[in-house]
């Protein structure tokens, strides 16, 4: 089940949220499209009224729980939500994923490291938060290669396993190098640093084991 949070402001996660609706489905991603107004209203009903008129709701699906009353116009009509976009949070039952919008409103901070993107957050608060753009993709590369071969000189700098040439970590901010030394395991071992902190900042990665020499 996947929540869905609306900016009250929108791209601005300094000015409050509200709780829109529940999708019933296992990931942020489908969560994410059933709440976008593509030939249709997400949030409406499967069958409404228009100006007097029945009209049928191509885009419903019941797996879309909406939690606010829909706002009407003076004629009685009821308008749709707006689709899911930046700014909004998703909630997976474990984490807070944001939408990083270009900046926070209309006048606020850029995001020039992360706008487009969707982060997991630690620290949403539904009155607003505060975001701390992450780091630019190089810089999460050096920072991630220096703690590599800081936790290989802290292990001991040891040479253990089978000599292999090209391990490397592919991550969503580019190829993470190792530090110089041949061997698979001590390889592994010290590049676990890294992996703990990708997984930390939200980011993907794969192991490479390279080939052996």
């Amino acid at each position: 089940m996947i929540t869905i949070y609306h900016a009250n402001q929108f791209s601005d996660n300094e000015k409050g949220y509200t709780k829109v609706a529940t999708v019933n489905v296992d990931n942020i991603s489908d969560a994410f499209r059933l709440t976008n107004n593509i030939g249709g209203s997400w949030s409406k009903p499967a069958t409404f009224t228009w100006d007097g008129v029945e009209e049928v709701n191509e885009q419903y699906d019941d797996r879309v729980e909406v939690l606010v009353e829909l706002p009407t116009d003076d004629a009685g009509n009821a308008w749709g939500l707006r689709s899911t976009s930046s700014g909004d949070v998703l909630f997976d039952g474990e984490d807070y994923w944001f939408l990083v919008p270009i900046h926070c409103g209309r006048d606020g901070k850029f995001y020039d490291n992360t706008h487009g993107q969707t982060v997991k957050i630690s620290n949403f608060d539904i009155s607003g938060f505060e975001y701390a753009d992450r780091l630019s993709n190089s810089e999460y590369i050096e920072k991630a290669q220096k703690m590599w071969y800081d936790n290989w000189v802290k292990l001991g700098s040891k040479d253990q396993g089978t000599c292999v040439l090209g391990a490397h970590i592919d991550s969503g901010v580019g190829r993470i190098n190792p530090p110089p030394v041949q061997g698979n395991v001590s390889k592994y071992e010290s590049a676990k640093v890294v992996m703990d902190y990708l997984d930390d900042q939200g980011i993907s990665w794969r192991y490479d084991d390279g080939i052996m020499d």
